[in-house]
């Protein structure tokens, strides 16, 4: 739901307008400021704008900037959507941006056109919108007419963009610029507005139900005492649709805050009258837990207020001091978590202070702190709170923007200028998520440039990560895959890895290699553009790879031959009558060579060339060495061969009378010297 800014009292707005003015004559341009971790870098959502002021009579300073009036809401899921109101130089059109949860924000789409003349020219029109827990989206606005000013709505259903404008209030009497609105998980909208019935001022609303229409503009609800004038009406929301509706009204002598309050599905219970009638009361705002439980404050006095009401609408308790000491005070805003808890931040003291206070469940305010630094004309202080207690604050200072924040249970601490560049910057609003990310917008005026609106988020949650895989188990040196993603509302996530071994490594997709065995931890860490972190752990199961087992050897098979031969021997020569290789395998070749003996002098010839015979039969007879004398000493080799297959070498050796001898030798594949067998 969408924090609204406060009401526009006349006091309040003169003494800003005063200090504001001295302070633009007195600082000139600012100077860039730093950043703290979380606020992020402001973004332009708007079109730049110089002039285009429309003509306001005669006094140009009512003239409508050329961008105004910014309004921020978010769904506890995250989607953003931003409205403001931009000159065009024949109007000031209404339009709105929506960012999805981790994308960027959308072009701009105009809704309507608003008025474009306002007091002094600075606050001018205030759209407002809200936003469902489901995407559901609400904007309202006033819309002039020739002689009078209507209340219009534009709803944007999830995922969708905005419908066509829709008129709420009756076009026959004129409306204040000064509308509300709030919407629930259903799609309930309630819509508050200020109308004038041609007698008074009185507050109206306008209702929505979930797939329904709003009522025809002459049927809207009127929620004032229409006895007296009211006005500045503001509404709050839960998520069920308990609504919460507060205003200020005349009792004939004195302003006073009142409310009603709406249970889910029913009717608006009777008006409480929450401030004493002794003492004007003004700018009350309004908050509601999950409960219906609301809690208001206001200005009364020179005091901040409060009070808190049932979800039946009854006042529970009495009024409360906010603020502890009578000073000047404006603008207060409140915020209540899921339980109940208040945090209540406003303008005050000489100095235009931001200040705070805290507030258990239906027990007393505690002591106010002073949340801004040095410097006067701090204003339009606004808060907002997670479900779980978190609360952040932000404010003009000047014309900047500051903020601080505040934990569950704690104080707020350091203040961040959350503007940037040189310029002004004014009048924020604010709204916070489910996860404590605050989204924060306001106009800005460059130095001697355009008007534009900007938008930043305190990113408070850090990523979720979405899905890892490593892998159980893996083996020492092999490269093992792992891959890991997030995601973050605002500012993205970076992968980093630590694999338990002393390895790092960055990005979704990586690869490591284990040099030991063992039990190892990964842990995967994603960080966001603002430092925050969040890890998770996988376990992976280091082994070394089994020993490699060779296989046993496939012997060689070897060619196995025999050497059958017969002789005439003498005691100086042999003769060969027959020679003949048996059991020659198919495919193999049969080599015959000789080699004479040596002797001193001259030296026997041998009586036949080599012999060679491929694809030998397998009892190859070597005729040519048949029928020859070979000297004593001579030495026949036969070589049986074949591919795959150790050779067999046979050696005839030539004696004398006791005939040749022989020997075997083998032959492995590819070699040519023989061996033993």
């Amino acid at each position: 739901m969408s924090s609204g800014n406060p009401g526009t009292a006349a006091r309040r707005l003169v003494l800003w307008m005063a200090a504001t003015l001295a302070a633009l004559v007195t600082s000139g341009a600012l100077a860039a400021h730093a950043q703290a971790a979380g606020w992020l870098a402001p973004v332009d959502v708007s079109a730049k704008v110089s002039g285009g002021q429309m003509d306001c009579g005669l006094y140009s300073l009512s003239a409508q900037p050329g961008v105004a009036g910014v309004d921020v809401a978010v769904a506890p899921s995250g989607e953003t959507v931003v409205v403001w109101t931009r000159a065009n130089g024949a109007n000031q059109l209404v339009q709105a941006a929506i960012r999805p949860p981790g994308g960027s924000f959308g072009s701009p789409q105009t809704l309507g056109t608003t008025s474009p003349c306002y007091f002094f020219g600075l606050l001018g029109s205030q759209p407002k919108v809200a936003v469902s827990p489901r995407g559901e989206a609400v904007v309202v606005w006033g819309h002039p007419l020739t002689s009078s000013l209507a209340i219009q709505a534009a709803v944007r259903p999830p995922g969708a963009s905005f419908g066509p404008a829709i008129t709420l209030s009756d076009a026959s009497r004129t409306a204040q610029n000064d509308p509300d609105v709030a919407i629930s998980d259903n799609g309930t909208i309630v819509a508050v507005w200020t109308w004038n019935n041609g007698t008074r001022n009185v507050i109206q609303a306008a209702t929505r139900p979930p797939g329904g229409s709003f009522p025809v503009p002459g049927a809207a609800q009127t929620l004032s005492d229409t006895a007296q004038a009211a006005g500045n009406a503001r509404v709050a929301s839960n998520a069920r649709g308990d609504v919460a509706v507060v205003w200020q009204r005349s009792n004939g002598s004195n302003q006073i805050a009142q409310a009603r309050v709406r249970p889910a599905g029913g009717s608006f219970a009777p008006t409480v009258d929450l401030s004493d009638k002794d003492a004007d009361a003004s700018a009350p705002a309004v908050a509601i837990d999950p409960r219906g439980r609301a809690t208001a404050v206001w200005t009364r006095s020179n005091l901040v207020e409060s009070r808190f009401l049932t979800a039946a609408g009854a006042l529970d308790g009495g009024i409360d001091n906010v603020s502890d000491v009578e000073e000047t005070v404006s603008a207060p805003s409140v915020a209540l978590d899921a339980a109940n808890n208040a945090v209540a931040v406003w303008s005050g003291g000489p100095s235009s202070l931001t200040k705070g206070a805290a507030r258990a469940s239906r027990a007393s305010f505690g002591t106010p702190q002073t949340i801004s630094g040095p410097g006067s004309s701090n204003s339009f202080p606004v808060v907002a709170m997670d479900p779980a207690g978190n609360a952040v604050a932000v404010w003009s200072q000047g014309t900047r923007i500051q903020a601080a924040t505040r934990p569950a249970g704690g104080s707020f601490g350091g203040v961040e200028d959350v503007s940037r560049g040189t310029g002004n910057a004014w009048i924020p609003s604010l709204a916070i998520d489910g996860q404590g990310n605050a989204v924060a917008g306001w106009r800005f005026i460059q130095s001697g440039g355009p008007d534009v609106a900007q938008v930043t988020a305190f990113d408070a949650a850090p990523p979720a990560i979405t899905s890892v895989t490593v892998p159980n188990a893996v083996t020492t040196g092999a490269a093992s895959a792992m891959s890991a993603a997030a995601v973050d509302r605002w500012s993205g996530a970076n992968i980093s890895w630590n694999f338990g071994d002393g390895g790092t490594a960055a990005g979704p997709s990586v690869a490591h290699t284990y040099g030991a065995a063992g039990v190892y931890t990964v842990t995967v860490t994603a960080t966001d553009g603002a430092g925050n972190a969040t890890s998770t752990q996988r376990v992976v199961q280091v082994v070394d790879p089994p020993p490699v087992v060779s296989a046993p050897p496939v012997p060689t098979p070897a060619i196995n031959v025999t050497l059958a031969f017969k002789y005439r021997a003498t005691a100086r020569s042999t003769r060969l009558t027959s020679l003949t290789v048996k059991g020659v395998p198919r495919g193999a070749t049969v080599t015959a060579t000789c080699r004479p003996p040596k002797r001193k002098g001259k030296t026997p010839r041998c009586p036949v060339r080599a012999f060679r015979k491929a694809n030998a039969k397998k009892n190859t007879s070597l005729k040519p060495f048949t029928r020859k004398s070979f000297a004593k000493g001579t030495v026949i080799e036969v070589r049986v061969t074949k591919e795959g297959m150790v050779g067999a070498v046979k050696q005839l050796k030539i004696r004398g009378r006791g005939g040749p001898s022989t020997s075997t030798r083998c032959l492995p594949p590819g070699a040519k010297t023989p061996t033993r067998c």
